[in-house]
Protein backbone atom coordinates (compact mmCIF):
# COMPACT_ATOMS: atom_id res chain seq x y z
CA UNK A 1 0.00 0.00 0.00
CA UNK A 2 2.80 2.46 0.63
CA UNK A 3 4.36 1.71 -2.56
CA UNK A 4 1.32 2.52 -4.04
CA UNK A 5 0.59 6.12 -2.47
CA UNK A 6 4.44 6.75 -3.27
CA UNK A 7 3.19 6.57 -7.19
CA UNK A 8 0.41 8.55 -7.29
CA UNK A 9 0.76 11.02 -4.31
CA UNK A 10 2.01 13.68 -6.74
CA UNK A 11 -1.01 13.62 -8.75
CA UNK A 12 -3.81 13.83 -6.34
CA UNK A 13 -2.03 15.51 -3.15
CA UNK A 14 -3.82 15.24 0.15
CA UNK A 15 -6.31 17.68 0.74
CA UNK A 16 -6.06 18.95 -3.27
CA UNK A 17 -9.40 19.62 -5.21
CA UNK A 18 -8.99 19.36 -8.98
CA UNK A 19 -11.70 19.65 -11.83
CA UNK A 20 -12.95 16.44 -13.18
CA UNK A 21 -15.04 15.26 -16.06
CA UNK A 22 -17.02 12.55 -15.64
CA UNK A 23 -19.89 10.54 -16.89
CA UNK A 24 -22.73 10.06 -14.04
CA UNK A 25 -24.69 6.71 -14.93
CA UNK A 26 -27.43 5.57 -13.12
CA UNK A 27 -26.93 4.84 -9.50
CA UNK A 28 -29.46 2.12 -8.99
CA UNK A 29 -28.53 -0.04 -12.08
CA UNK A 30 -25.00 0.43 -10.41
CA UNK A 31 -25.98 -0.22 -7.39
CA UNK A 32 -27.80 -3.61 -8.48
CA UNK A 33 -25.46 -4.59 -11.04
CA UNK A 34 -22.11 -3.75 -9.86
CA UNK A 35 -21.69 -2.73 -6.60
CA UNK A 36 -23.67 -5.88 -5.29
CA UNK A 37 -22.36 -9.06 -6.41
CA UNK A 38 -18.71 -7.55 -5.45
CA UNK A 39 -18.97 -6.07 -2.43
CA UNK A 40 -17.15 -9.07 -0.76
CA UNK A 41 -14.26 -7.79 -3.16
CA UNK A 42 -14.43 -3.92 -2.16
CA UNK A 43 -14.97 -4.13 1.48
CA UNK A 44 -11.46 -5.30 2.33
CA UNK A 45 -9.30 -4.05 4.49
CA UNK A 46 -6.98 -0.94 3.37
CA UNK A 47 -9.43 -0.45 0.59
CA UNK A 48 -12.38 2.30 0.55
CA UNK A 49 -15.35 1.05 -1.14
CA UNK A 50 -17.06 4.11 -3.44
CA UNK A 51 -20.54 4.82 -2.37
CA UNK A 52 -22.86 3.73 -5.63
CA UNK A 53 -24.18 7.23 -5.75
CA UNK A 54 -20.95 8.80 -5.96
CA UNK A 55 -19.81 5.93 -8.79
CA UNK A 56 -18.83 7.88 -11.85
CA UNK A 57 -16.98 7.02 -15.55
CA UNK A 58 -13.94 9.43 -15.52
CA UNK A 59 -13.03 10.63 -18.79
CA UNK A 60 -10.32 13.64 -17.80
CA UNK A 61 -8.75 14.45 -14.78
CA UNK A 62 -7.93 18.72 -14.87
CA UNK A 63 -6.32 21.02 -13.28
CA UNK A 64 -5.95 21.71 -9.62
CA UNK A 65 -9.50 24.29 -8.87
CA UNK A 66 -7.24 26.86 -7.27
CA UNK A 67 -5.14 27.02 -10.30
CA UNK A 68 -7.85 28.07 -12.48
CA UNK A 69 -10.33 31.27 -12.63
CA UNK A 70 -14.47 30.95 -12.73
CA UNK A 71 -13.93 32.59 -15.86
CA UNK A 72 -12.12 29.60 -16.97
CA UNK A 73 -14.23 26.93 -15.51
CA UNK A 74 -17.25 28.63 -16.68
CA UNK A 75 -15.67 28.93 -20.32
CA UNK A 76 -14.56 25.51 -19.86
CA UNK A 77 -18.10 24.09 -18.96
CA UNK A 78 -19.71 26.11 -22.02
CA UNK A 79 -17.42 25.08 -24.77
CA UNK A 80 -18.37 21.33 -23.50
CA UNK A 81 -21.87 22.03 -23.28
CA UNK A 82 -21.94 23.82 -26.97
CA UNK A 83 -19.92 20.57 -28.78
CA UNK A 84 -21.86 18.05 -26.87
CA UNK A 85 -24.52 19.41 -29.47
CA UNK A 86 -22.49 16.67 -31.62
CA UNK A 87 -21.72 13.75 -30.11
CA UNK A 88 -24.13 10.97 -30.80
CA UNK A 89 -25.16 8.92 -27.56
CA UNK A 90 -23.62 6.01 -26.85
CA UNK A 91 -23.00 2.94 -24.40
CA UNK A 92 -20.35 1.73 -22.34
CA UNK A 93 -20.47 -1.81 -20.87
CA UNK A 94 -18.29 -2.04 -17.77
CA UNK A 95 -15.41 -4.54 -17.17
CA UNK A 96 -15.53 -6.49 -13.90
CA UNK A 97 -13.47 -4.92 -11.66
CA UNK A 98 -9.72 -5.02 -11.55
CA UNK A 99 -6.89 -3.79 -10.29
CA UNK A 100 -5.56 -0.86 -11.64
CA UNK A 101 -3.05 1.89 -11.25
CA UNK A 102 -4.56 3.74 -8.45
CA UNK A 103 -7.90 2.00 -7.84
CA UNK A 104 -9.78 -1.13 -8.05
CA UNK A 105 -11.83 0.17 -11.79
CA UNK A 106 -13.97 -1.12 -14.14
CA UNK A 107 -12.72 -0.45 -17.85
CA UNK A 108 -15.34 1.08 -19.81
CA UNK A 109 -15.49 -0.82 -23.13
CA UNK A 110 -15.95 -0.26 -26.18
CA UNK A 111 -13.14 2.88 -25.50
CA UNK A 112 -13.68 4.55 -29.21
CA UNK A 113 -17.62 5.20 -28.04
CA UNK A 114 -16.74 7.75 -25.99
CA UNK A 115 -13.81 8.97 -27.46
CA UNK A 116 -15.47 12.07 -28.93
CA UNK A 117 -16.32 13.25 -25.74
CA UNK A 118 -12.61 12.87 -24.24
CA UNK A 119 -11.41 14.90 -27.03
CA UNK A 120 -13.90 17.29 -26.35
CA UNK A 121 -13.63 18.05 -22.68
CA UNK A 122 -9.54 17.56 -23.10
CA UNK A 123 -9.67 20.31 -26.21
CA UNK A 124 -11.68 22.54 -24.40
CA UNK A 125 -9.88 22.34 -20.85
CA UNK A 126 -7.36 23.02 -22.67
CA UNK A 127 -8.82 26.12 -24.44
CA UNK A 128 -10.00 27.18 -21.54
CA UNK A 129 -6.68 27.87 -19.75
CA UNK A 130 -4.12 28.14 -22.27
CA UNK A 131 -2.83 24.82 -22.20
CA UNK A 132 -1.21 25.38 -18.66
CA UNK A 133 -1.93 21.70 -17.83
CA UNK A 134 -1.52 18.58 -19.07
CA UNK A 135 -4.21 16.29 -20.41
CA UNK A 136 -4.71 13.64 -17.69
CA UNK A 137 -4.77 10.56 -18.54
CA UNK A 138 -2.69 11.20 -21.73
CA UNK A 139 -4.34 8.71 -23.59
CA UNK A 140 -8.26 8.16 -23.09
CA UNK A 141 -8.84 5.57 -20.72
CA UNK A 142 -12.74 5.21 -19.74
CA UNK A 143 -13.37 3.75 -16.24
CA UNK A 144 -15.00 3.86 -13.00
CA UNK A 145 -13.26 2.81 -9.77
CA UNK A 146 -15.06 0.77 -6.86
CA UNK A 147 -12.78 1.05 -4.20
CA UNK A 148 -9.55 3.20 -3.53
CA UNK A 149 -6.88 3.15 -1.39
CA UNK A 150 -8.08 3.77 1.49
CA UNK A 151 -5.11 5.84 3.09
CA UNK A 152 -5.48 7.93 -0.21
CA UNK A 153 -8.82 8.11 -0.98
CA UNK A 154 -10.75 8.36 2.40
CA UNK A 155 -11.76 11.65 2.38
CA UNK A 156 -13.24 11.54 -1.25
CA UNK A 157 -15.86 8.59 -0.40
Amino acid sequence: MKDFISTVVHRWPEGREDVHWHILPDSDLVRQRLFEPYRELTHRPNLAPVRPENFHITLLHGPPVTEVSEQEISDMAALVRMGCKSISPFELTLDRPAVGSVALECAGRPGGASRPLWDLTAEATAEATGGRFPTLPAAHYPHGSVAYAKAMWSAFL
